[in-house]
């Protein structure tokens, strides 16, 4: 079989990656632009032919829109993705700490496949790299990846997890020790990716930030405490957790401003049980939530519209800590 040939029998396929890559609504072609494109990459073809290339592609499913009359000029017109969709992507990328700068621009080149060259300029010049800090853990995409296998096999992972110390180097919690959880879902929450996990000797549900865990492997060891939480537990972990740090749970009672309701619902969701006063100037409200110094400073940075109402301990707790700041910064 002659190579020219093998050629021919590509020529719809290089058709349609020129109309996918080179074309739009402000950008079409004409049948004589499709001829030059395929003369250009060796292969030689006739209007007729043409024609019913391009009726087996919308047979196929590409939307190749025909505009005019006798001098028809034709583009692709919708696309798995929308432009606004693509940038909306690109957004969420570039917001995305756990992502590192590098990776953001890679994803960002892809993104750009899946539009026409015009459009993928436009993309490319919308889209800016966030100049807050970036992981600079290049392997989380792995460590994603060897999470969804131990969930999808129902195994227990082992990793080890660090923090960085003021010397700006990685230091290894637990001694440097593997810690070994069973893994359960993986979120989303304040621009950086979390495990989801179940801590059998705390016998509690832990979270960890997957761009500082190291060495993540899925072991042999089948997985606990899957049945002890339900998906929408698992989907409002992050309600009652602030900046993601580790508290001690505890049902709150708040009193506050009415003016604050949507603080509330913003964060703890329209389902929230809240209790107007009689002159609904304030509002009661009972949540369950990790108390932390983070919690403590949402609340302070609520101001005068929020008061601890119970448990004591809590209310005490903030007052000491109110102290603390003060003395410290006399």
């Amino acid at each position: 079989m002659e190579p020219r040939y093998e050629w021919q029998r590509l020529k719809i396929l290089y058709l349609a990656r020129f109309l996918e890559k080179e074309t739009g609504e402000e950008h079409p072609v004409s049948i004589n632009d499709m001829i030059r494109e395929l003369a250009r990459c060796g292969i030689s073809a006739e209007r007729k032919a043409l024609y019913k290339d391009l009726e087996a592609l919308q047979l196929f499913g590409l939307d190749i829109i025909k505009t005019g009359g006798r001098k028809a000029r034709y583009y692709v017109g919708q696309r798995t993705f929308e432009l606004a969709e693509l940038k909306l992507l690109a957004d969420v990328i570039a917001a995305s700490n756990f992502v590192t700068e590098k990776k953001s621009l890679q994803l960002i080149n892809k993104l750009e496949t899946l539009t026409n060259r015009y459009d993928a300029k436009d993309l490319h010049h919308e889209f800016i790299v966030s100049d807050k800090p970036k992981s600079g853990n290049e392997t989380i995409f792995y460590s994603v990846d060897s999470i969804w296998k131990a969930i999808d096999k129902n195994k227990k992972i082992s990793f080890r997890y660090f923090r960085y110390d003021l010397n700006k180097n990685k230091a290894l919690k637990n001694d440097g020790r593997a810690i070994e959880i069973s893994p359960l879902s993986l979120l989303y929450e304040e621009k950086n990716y979390y495990l989801l996990g179940y801590d059998t000797q705390a016998e509690t549900l832990k979270h960890y930030r997957v761009d500082r865990m190291l060495n993540v492997s899925v072991t042999d060891k089948e997985r606990e405490g899957t049945g002890l939480y339900t998906k929408e537990e698992l989907a409002g972990y992050t309600r009652g957790v602030f900046g993601m740090y580790h508290g001690e749970l505890q049902n709150v009672t708040l009193r506050m401003k009415a003016g604050l309701i949507n603080v509330i619902i913003d964060r703890f969701g329209l389902d929230t049980m809240v209790i107007p006063s009689k002159d609904r100037q304030t509002f009661d409200v009972t949540l369950p939530v990790q108390v932390s110094k983070q919690f403590y400073g949402w609340v302070f940075g609520l101001g005068s519209g929020v008061e601890i109402v119970s448990p004591a301990r809590v209310r005490d707790e903030l007052k000491q800590i109110c102290r603390d700041v003060m003395a410290t910064n006399q």
